[in-house]
């Protein structure tokens, strides 16, 4: 498809996920322009192939579609009606895609506000992320809803940034009630994975064994198994408390419209304000220190000190020890049968006893010797567990 039939496509405000947009978008043959004040992603964004706008009434000029990148009600409303504005440059039968966090109810008031400056265009609200799922993992996926000429307009313009898409037609408002659900989500999970990280380090053991434990147990997510390491390394900083604070506090107040209560949400809130506080005024200030401010640790000292493996350590003890052939397990739970079946497979005698029938007869069919109580399996020269 050429840039002609495939029409051009506008960007105001532009960051690493809208660069990879642009991209697909591009890839697809629409022509990208777009207005950002940062050099950096204006840089890059010119080596894809997009066009650099000088003002916000140029980046909406001729386009099908104008995507706004933009968290701030405010804001959004200065860059489409302010002067020299996108509105100025908009066609009517243009569509506005709004790629930000902000309430369904401001988003309502935005389509309100164009219909009564007598234009037909139409808005989409739309949550853009990268999948972590095995199936998806690093494709992007998008969230959107609007009326149905909206979504009609839209919709080209969305498959082709999007490996997979979602559309909920007949109201606005749905793509940003989902992104502020699933922030809800990361921040109580951020909080908590600082906070284990932290009581971890206050009961001395090493960040870094901590992290390669929970990222591989019930407790992971993935936020604690791709924000921890950044955290641990210096590469979160400061700056970062008060995007997350704002976007959370967009999350408590749909709740408040909701009279819905967020107790944790509230209280992950209020560790990120406490953070914003302890703040030094230098925005590149590693976050990992503010955070040891408000746990009294010392998170970054303790990540930097020398590591111990506990696979050594585990050979140092085996190697002083008298070799076990014989174990023993009082409880052929989830855990207790894993662990003892594995035994069996690596050629241990281990003998079983569990108050629940049916897993004593799986554990003797994986090759295990049941027992008739605790008291015969503490029988002999054995380790119990």
């Amino acid at each position: 498809m050429n840039s002609a039939m495939a029409g051009v496509i506008g960007f105001v405000g532009l960051d690493q996920l809208s660069l990879e947009l642009a991209a697909l978008l591009l890839r697809a043959g629409y022509k990208v322009q777009a207005f950002e004040v940062q050099n950096l992603l204006v840089n890059e964004f010119l080596k894809l192939g997009g066009i650099e706008c000088s003002s916000l009434r140029e980046a909406a000029k001729g386009v099908s579609a104008l995507i706004v990148l933009i968290s701030h009600k405010d804001q959004i409303h200065d860059v489409i009606f302010g002067h020299d504005g996108a509105l100025e440059g908009l066609q009517k039968d243009a569509v506005i895609i709004l790629y930000s966090t902000i309430l369904p109810s401001h988003i309502r008031t935005l389509e309100k506000n164009l219909k009564e400056n007598g234009l037909a265009t139409s808005v989409v609200d739309t949550y853009v992320y990268k999948a972590t799922s095995e199936n998806l993992n690093g494709k992007v996926v998008v969230v959107s809803s609007g009326m149905p000429d909206a979504i009609s307009k839209a919709y080209p313009i969305l498959s082709a940034m999007s490996e997979k898409l979602y559309i909920f037609e007949g109201e606005i408002g749905v793509g940003s009630k989902i992104k502020l659900v699933t922030e809800l989500l990361e921040g109580i999970h951020l909080i908590a994975a600082v906070e284990a990280i932290s009581l971890g380090v206050k009961a001395g053991i090493h960040p870094w064994i901590i992290y390669d434990i929970i990222s591989n147990a019930a407790g992971n997510s993935w936020v604690f198994k791709n924000f921890i390491p950044q955290l641990l390394s210096g590469n979160v900083k400061y700056h970062f408390l008060n995007s997350f604070i704002q976007k959370l506090g967009i999350v408590l107040d749909m709740a408040k419209l909701l009279t819905f209560p967020l107790p944790l949400l509230a209280s992950a809130h209020q560790q990120l304000v406490l953070g914003s506080s302890l703040g030094t005024g230098d925005d590149n200030t590693p976050l990992g220190q503010v955070w040891d401010q408000v746990f009294g640790v010392n998170t970054t000292d303790a990540a930097n000190a020398e590591r111990y493996s506990p696979e050594e350590l585990a050979t140092q003890i085996t190697s002083q020890s008298k070799a076990v052939r014989k174990v023993g397990f009082i409880g052929l739970g989830a855990m207790g049968f894993g662990m003892a079946t594995h035994l069996v497979k690596s050629n241990f005698c281990v003998l079983g006893y569990d108050v629940y029938k049916p897993t004593l007869t799986r554990f003797e069919s994986a090759g295990g010797l049941i027992r008739s109580s605790p008291a015969d399996i503490s029988k002999g020269n054995l380790r119990t567990l």
